[in-house]
């Protein structure tokens, strides 16, 4: 079948699942795992890169998790959840989700994936840096929940950053590093966040808006 996400780029998946749990997510890896066929993780469809347009095997749509809590200070989302769903939750109750990637029809697990940012991310930092926890399911079946401070388990070598405001790209890989960090902005390529705890900060009293003319670059 026919899947695309909004670049158009061309995909086609043997088989398209939409599980309803995250047992089901974790039980159709541990099958793809057996069977050997590759998986590809869609969401809203918004990306503009072809990450969700699967080359072959099969495709797992998340939009059926779709769970919302609004707590002080977090919120609990399942990956179906759409991003502007979570900030109008958030704003009625007096909070905000500081990442605010330019489409907000986008999914809040296409965000975790891609590690999303915004003009507000100069000031707030990406998604990366908002993830309390993760419910995340790997290719063998198996569904872990990380913490935030909860390391990774394993030896990695230390991953020279450019020295730049912004930067998502790769794995950012340093000895000791939380599994969250780890987690975030893989693009599906290591497991399939079931499900996320995200921080939510004090709505501003104020805003304050203007345009600045300058004479020059």
């Amino acid at each position: 079948m026919d899947i695309r996400d909004a670049s158009n780029y061309p995909g086609q998946a043997g088989q398209l699942f939409h599980p309803e749990s995250e047992s089901e997510v974790a039980a159709i890896l541990k099958r793809a795992s057996q069977e050997n066929i590759p998986v590809t993780i869609c969401g809203a469809m918004t990306g503009l890169a072809g990450g969700a347009s699967p080359q072959g095997g099969w495709a797992i749509s998340l939009t059926k998790l779709r769970k919302l809590e609004i707590g002080k200070g977090r919120a609990v989302a399942g990956p179906g959840v759409l991003l502007r769903e979570v900030q109008s939750a958030a704003t009625k109750a007096g909070q905000f989700y500081a990442p605010d990637p330019t489409e907000n029809t986008s999914s809040i697990g296409g965000n975790l994936a891609a590690n999303s940012s915004g003009s507000k991310s100069f000031r707030y930092g990406a998604t990366r840096r908002h993830v309390l926890s993760l419910h995340v399911a790997f290719m063998d079946g198996s569904i872990h929940h990380f913490k935030r401070g909860e390391k990774i388990d394993f030896d990695v070598p230390a991953i020279s950053l450019p020295k730049t405001t912004k930067h998502s790209a790769g794995y950012p890989l340093a000895p000791g590093m939380d599994w969250v960090d780890l987690v975030v902005g893989n693009e599906g390529t290591l497991g399939v966040v079931t499900e996320a705890e995200l921080q939510l900060l004090p709505a501003p009293a104020e805003r304050l808006g203007g345009v600045v003319f300058f004479p020059s670059e």
